[in-house]
């Protein structure tokens, strides 16, 4: 069966339907609102079909819901500038030779592969990280460096000198 046919079959009995759906929305809104609806001359459709009128009633006083309004918001002062306060003191004495690397004291770095992942421990020390480790900061100077498998089946030690500014490069091999 084709639409159309569904359509002159059910036409009257779907205006009919449609129609009490209407009438039942405008009712609910009525009966929700509790103000009568009105025509296009202002008057309400129930004096207008000659039914008793429902008594107004005065809107119910309402407790405020939620927190208390937050209060505006006003920024900081400004700083203000002194002419006559004293100046910043002057940085101490950089140690330039001190600082060659990323951090104090390092002016070498270390980068470490292995044939698989493990973790890396320089003179007895985690570095909580795995290889492969690479450009690592350490002290220019004699290491002990450990690898240790991540499956823990395996581990190679072996020494390394590395000077400074320069990166020291090794590969372990953790089936021996």
């Amino acid at each position: 069966r084709g639409p159309r046919r569904l359509a002159r079959r059910w036409g009257g009995a779907a205006s009919a339907a449609v129609l009490v759906l209407a009438v039942a929305v405008v009712g609910a809104g009525l009966l929700r609102s509790g103000k009568p609806a009105e025509t296009k001359g202002g008057t309400s459709m129930t004096a207008a079909l000659g039914l008793p009128q429902p008594e107004a009633k005065p809107p119910a006083p309402t407790a405020p819901s939620g927190p208390p309004p937050l209060p505006a918001y006003r920024p900081p002062p400004l700083p203000t500038y002194d002419p006559k306060a004293p100046a910043r003191p002057p940085p101490r004495a950089s140690h330039a030779h001190e600082r060659s690397g990323p951090r104090f004291g390092h002016g070498a770095w270390l980068s470490v592969e292995a044939n698989r992942v493990a973790r890396v421990f320089v003179d007895g020390r985690d570095t909580r990280r795995l290889t492969p480790l690479e450009h690592f900061p350490i002290k220019p100077g004699k290491h002990r460096v450990r690898l240790v498998s991540a499956m823990g089946d395996g581990s190679q030690e072996f020494r390394v000198t590395v000077r400074r500014g320069k990166t020291a490069y090794r590969f372990g091999n953790l089936d021996e």
